[in-house]
């Protein structure tokens, strides 16, 4: 047994030392794509400052440029470190939640949003589920990024919201959270890659780490997460979360952080 261990801690630490190369590697190149326009823009103001007619494109046009990309480098920074200290570092704090009451004041939130592209979120819950034992806040996370990338992705149309619950004899009972959109869709081969650092659909709207941290939050609940999705179709992601992750007893051999705490 003391051998099994040993070599579950291995495998653990080659997935975290992997893992760090991975964000290392786009970090280094998402951050020097916007030094490189950063750069340029300051290197040409001392010939730029001397000039006798004011060159109007430079100062106003990559001014803002170099501006936006150092606002880039930030949140890109921002969202590194709050990755990092979630949820491994935080623990996850479980309280009973209503998921449908949950979902209820996300969509609230940013129902506005929505709005603006003349949009609707159409809310289908499955009514008198049970509470869920969950991290309140970080689930919220998880369904605002959800949402958000719905309405980013959706032209015309709408967003559907989904809630169900199963409950088998051999297993503990399930949480089924879907969001359906009639977006862009996906391309079959960046499905597998959504979750990776990093990667984006967005261009140069987004970094990739949003979903990334989507789908760490859920696997430190013991949940898991499903895409389908259609070019020109829209996408379905749906969430499973077991109903109390107290008296989950699923194994994950590559889970080495302490066992969550249960807020009284």
């Amino acid at each position: 047994m003391p051998k099994k261990i040993e070599t579950f801690k291995k495998m653990a630490q080659a997935n975290r030392l992997t893992a760090i190369g991975i964000l290392a590697a786009g970090m280094a190149h998402e951050i020097n794509n916007p030094l490189v326009a950063i750069n340029t823009f300051l290197q040409m103001i001392p010939k730029k400052y001397d000039e006798e007619v004011k060159d109007e494109e430079f100062w106003d046009k990559f001014y803002a440029v170099a501006l936006g990309e150092t606002h880039r480098i930030q949140m890109l920074i921002s969202q590194l470190l709050h990755y990092s200290k979630t949820p491994e570092e935080e623990g996850l704090k479980l309280n009973g939640v209503n998921i449908n009451d949950l979902l209820y004041e996300t969509i609230t939130f940013i129902d506005n949003e929505a709005k603006k592209k003349g949009l609707t979120i159409r809310q289908d819950f499955e009514p008198d589920l049970p509470l869920c034992y969950v991290d309140r806040e970080k689930i919220r996370q998880v369904f605002l990024n959800i949402l958000l990338n719905a309405i980013q992705a959706t032209h015309e149309g709408y967003i559907r919201v989904k809630t169900s619950a199963d409950f088998d004899k051999k297993d503990h009972a399930f949480f089924h959270v879907a969001v359906e959109d009639t977006g862009v869709g996906i391309a079959e081969e960046n499905i597998q890659k959504l979750f990776n650092p990093f990667f984006t659909t967005k261009q140069n709207e987004g970094t990739g780490l949003g979903l990334m941290m989507c789908h760490h939050i859920i696997e430190e609940h013991r949940g898991s997460i499903d895409v389908q999705s259609e070019l020109g179709k829209g996408t379905t992601m749906t969430i499973h979360l077991p109903v109390n992750l107290t008296e989950f007893n699923r194994r994950k051999s590559d889970r080495t952080s302490p066992a969550p705490s249960v807020d009284q």
